[in-house]
């Protein structure tokens, strides 16, 4: 080594994001071609200009600045409305379970009323209280637990990154499975066709049922469809079968009045809540995805197990839509 006395460092441009050395006035460096300067045996210190990641309170204070009156007001008159639509909703559906009960067949749009207003009236309370209070969290909320805001209250955006965010939790699961079945030997051309997926169901007629599925997997599949993961194997496995109940009254209703009925948005939702992408898709494929759906879900014979539908959405997911 070569003793260096005296050095000389020039000021560094810095650039943000970028690792530089912070230069130490020092006469006691010393070169090394393998490590550069070094001082007393050690590495100079090394800082970065990259911003450190803001924190929960930083981000509500960034986004309450940004926000203007005006929009602070709008967003005040939307979530107003959307209250209250949870509060009309909720009468209507009182209403519809009295005709029900006399023997009133509900409608497709009917049924997702009835299916969804309890749930956002029980978030009502609780919501609204934050509302009051806390407002400028609420964007927050849906971002990070979106279970907690009634339906009313989110808008067309927030909706879409919703739903990306779940298409990206189930690009990791899809990774997942496509690993995992290397080894039970099934593959992706088994579900592109409806007789091979019959076959798939014949032989694996145990492996797919809830009841023999472990607590692991259980909780991969209500991740992937966008279901709770909290509880145990017993609670998972009645979420599962209660949302493919919910999942089969609706698939009968869509059959009956036809895919071509469902509105854009509407064809997203089925779509999303199936388990399978909702977004960045045109109308005839959403209705290709959904008509291939209803036809595996209903099929009678053989009847393909619950874990197999689940199996099969992770299966095909980013493919273009058609078992025929």
């Amino acid at each position: 080594m070569q003793s260096a006395s005296r050095v000389v460092f020039r000021p560094i441009k810095r650039v943000p994001g970028v690792f530089h050395f912070q230069p130490r006035v020092s006469t006691n460096y010393t070169w090394s071609r393998h490590v550069g300067f070094v001082r007393n045996g050690a590495y100079s210190r090394v800082y970065s200009t990259a911003k450190p990641p803001m924190t929960i309170q930083e981000r509500i204070q960034s986004w309450a600045d940004n926000l203007s009156w005006e929009k602070m007001k709008e967003l005040a008159r939307f979530y107003k409305n959307g209250l209250k639509q949870v509060w009309v909703n909720n009468e209507k559906t009182k209403l519809l379970k009295i005709r029900q009960s006399q023997g009133y067949q509900l409608t497709r749009k009917e049924f997702q009323l009835v299916s969804k207003a309890p749930r956002d009236f029980r978030k009502l309370i609780p919501f609204g209280m934050l509302a009051l209070v806390l407002p400028e969290v609420i964007p927050l909320i849906i971002g990070f637990a979106p279970r907690f805001v009634p339906s009313t209250c989110v808008t067309a955006s927030q909706l879409e990154k919703q739903r990306n965010k779940v298409n990206e939790k189930r690009a990791v699961i899809t990774r997942n499975v496509l690993k995992s079945s290397v080894q039970n030997q099934i593959k992706l051309k088994d579900f592109k066709d409806m007789s091979k997926v019959a076959q798939l169901a014949k032989k694996f007629p145990g492996d797919f049922d809830l009841a023999n599925i472990n607590r692991n997997w259980l909780k991969g599949y209500c991740r992937y469809m966008g279901l709770s993961e909290i509880g145990t194997r017993k609670m998972l496995e009645n979420r599962l079968k209660k949302h493919f109940e919910y999942l089969t009254i609706d698939d009968k209703l869509i059959q009956k009045e036809g895919v071509e009925s469902l509105t854009f948005e509407e064809l997203q939702a089925a779509n999303e809540e199936r388990g399978m992408r909702g977004v960045d898709l045109p109308p005839v494929q959403l209705r290709r995805s959904l008509e291939d759906w209803i036809e595996l879900h209903l099929m009678a014979e053989p009847r393909v197990p619950l874990g197999l539908m689940v199996f099969s959405r992770a299966f095909v997911m980013g493919q273009k839509p058609r078992l025929r």
